[in-house]
């Protein structure tokens, strides 16, 4: 297996004896498989866009199937690990590490992940199921270096919101705990320089628990956006818009009649 892979791994499985002390590695998928999760958008657009690998994930085994471990790799050889206790959506702890390498090191792994897994249609596939213990030809890093012509649009996109993805939010807890996605969220005056005024809701929340303050938290947009990216076309929506969400992915402005759909990530 490439020596990056390696570290990842042994990052993932030293967390889990440490950090997540009632797991065993048979009561993860595949005895603490590690995942890489190139499913949602593919390594060339994460490596473009998003200046990092898709993340790893290992997962616990059983009827949910929720996330222990998510590692997420960035071109800076930078690590951030999280790490989650079975049934909560979120991280028990969050732990930060170096990788002992270069840029061009994780550009290379890059590379070797677009040919093996995007490139042989394998999509959320085991790293130890992968051949990574090989060099790219010249060839292919060239044609993934052409790549990046095709996400230049993107980028500007994602840098337009670049402002509010800094700013803050109220959110509730049936998102960030329980798993539900955003359903309802309205836009308030800010409160400081920080605060983007959005407060996003799971759409299902009664008055009663909508009244408790100690079941919402405020985090950062560009958090929630690693949660929930459905909203994304709406966050820069000005202050005053109240939106629901009528579908899968299908949001309105809300006019206080029709129904809000709910549904979990």
């Amino acid at each position: 297996m490439n020596r990056l892979l390696n570290e990842i791994t042994k990052i993932a499985k030293d967390g889990i004896n440490k950090y997540l002390l009632k797991v065993s590695m048979n009561q993860l998928e595949g005895n603490g498989k590690i995942y890489y999760m190139n499913d949602k958008d593919g390594t060339a657009f994460d490596w473009y866009v998003n200046k990092r690998l898709c993340p790893f994930m290992c997962f616990y085994d059983d009827a949910a199937n929720m996330g222990a471990v998510k590692i997420v790799v960035s071109d800076n050889c930078c690590v951030d690990a999280y790490f989650y206790e079975n049934g909560v959506n979120k991280p028990t702890q969050t732990q930060s590490y170096v990788l002992d390498c270069v840029t061009e090191d994780i550009f290379e792994l890059a590379v070797i992940l677009n040919k093996v897994a995007d490139d042989n249609g394998m999509y959320g596939a085991a790293i130890d199921d992968m051949d990574t213990d090989v060099m790219p030809s010249e060839e292919e890093v060239n044609q993934f270096k052409e790549c990046e012509k095709s996400y230049n649009e993107i980028r500007k996109y994602k840098n337009e919101y670049s402002e509010i993805m800094e700013k803050t939010a109220i959110i509730s807890n049936k998102i960030l705990e329980d798993g539900w996605k955003v359903s309802y969220f309205y836009r308030d005056e800010p409160s400081n320089d920080v605060d983007s005024g959005w407060c996003f809701m799971a759409g299902n929340e009664t008055q009663e628990y909508a009244d408790d303050a100690s079941n919402f938290k405020i985090i950062y947009i560009s958090s929630l956006l690693d949660i929930d990216s459905s909203i994304i076309d709406y966050v820069l929506k000005p202050i005053g818009t109240k939106m629901i969400r009528i579908g899968h992915n299908e949001f309105e402005l809300d006019d206080g009649i029709k129904e809000i759909y709910t549904e979990k990530q």
